[in-house]
């Protein structure tokens, strides 16, 4: 846990891109589970007592939650690889500050040599993975109480 909170330093420039990144999640969902009302609408208000306006009107709609959910799903894949890839290089560069501040005894001893190249390979792999898994399981959190309550 005490390197999450060592972490949470090296994200405090990109709070604004977090604070969208939550929102450009949560917006997708909330476009996905409005249209079975939307067609719930269509369905009750246009087809029923047969009103094309209101037809149009719900297809209208829909036709602005996925355009208001695709460009909210661009938004959080933009705004994930500015954070992914900002965060590891501050990560990279305060790592590279820090062993650049320790005596050359410290390096002998350390083998530091051994964690730059650990560093290196590791950061870009544990990012990939992270990252994507990270949104899919806010996703998920965020949508299937819905979905179980919707249907």
């Amino acid at each position: 846990m005490t390197s999450l909170w060592r972490i949470f330093r090296f994200m405090k420039p990109y709070r604004v891109y977090l604070f969208f990144g939550f929102w450009t999640t949560v917006l997708p969902v909330a476009m996905e589970l409005s249209v079975p009302r939307l067609l719930q609408f269509i369905i009750d208000r246009g087809i029923s007592p047969r009103q094309l306006d209101m037809i149009l009107l719900g297809a209208f709609w829909m036709f602005i939650a996925a355009i208001i959910g695709a460009i909210s799903t661009l938004g959080q894949g933009w705004r994930r690889a500015v954070v992914s890839q900002g965060l590891a290089l501050d990560i990279r560069h305060g790592l590279f500050r820090h062993i650049q501040s320790l005596s050359f005894a410290n390096l002998d001893q350390m083998r530091t040599g051994r964690w730059i190249g650990t560093e290196v390979t590791h950061l870009p792999r544990s990012r990939k993975r992270l990252c994507p898994s990270a949104a899919y399981r806010i996703r998920l959190k965020l949508s299937s109480p819905q979905l179980c309550f919707a249907t």
